[in-house]
């Protein structure tokens, strides 16, 4: 769990059941104590930003070039939107580079901050995040890596974490969105 979340509004079984895990002896705490934010309200959208994932099943769920199964980002995107409001989240682009990688290919980094609306209208931030991608084209490849960084920082919220905790599997079924 990165990030300070107050223990009177979040449980400790409350973040286990939505997926945090606790080192032994772990203190979670809270510094922002004149914000009104209630943290369970964006808690509960984390969770249901990650029910619509599974509920999409196999059709959310992609594997990449070098074996990683994650959520497709399209549908990270739209379950955030259903979750947070399209207007209840948006990102920082601090840095981006786009190389050469050989005669056929560009590799492209991004650096960004992901920003998330409080229920009193302020925006909390977690970051910086870092994202790469490699593709033939060097504005492919800059795409690539904005969606792998926004990914990787939506993980950091809890929104499609199982990928990254390695317990996302391709599975069968599922609906589109």
């Amino acid at each position: 769990l990165e990030g300070e979340i107050c223990l009177e509004c979040l449980s400790e079984e409350r973040l286990k059941a939505e997926g945090y895990r606790l080192k032994e002896g772990e203190i979670l705490t809270y510094s922002l104590q004149s914000n009104p934010l209630q943290p369970s309200s964006l808690a509960e959208k984390v969770a249901m930003a990650n029910e619509i994932l599974a509920s999409w099943g196999a059709v959310a769920i992609d594997t990449d070039q070098k074996g990683y199964t994650g959520y497709g980002f399209q549908y990270t995107i739209d379950a955030v939107n259903a979750a947070l409001d399209p207007d209840g989240w948006r990102y920082e682009l601090l840095n981006h580079q786009v190389e050469k990688s050989s005669e056929k290919a560009h590799k492209a980094f991004v650096l960004l901050q992901l920003h998330l609306r409080l229920a009193n209208g302020s925006w909390f931030t977690k970051g910086p995040q870092f994202g790469g991608s490699q593709n033939v084209d060097p504005t492919d490849a800059l795409k690539g890596a904005l969606s792998d960084g926004l990914k990787k920082a939506f993980s950091h919220w809890g929104v499609g974490n199982l990928a990254y905790r390695g317990e996302l599997k391709k599975a069968e079924g599922g609906r589109k969105p």
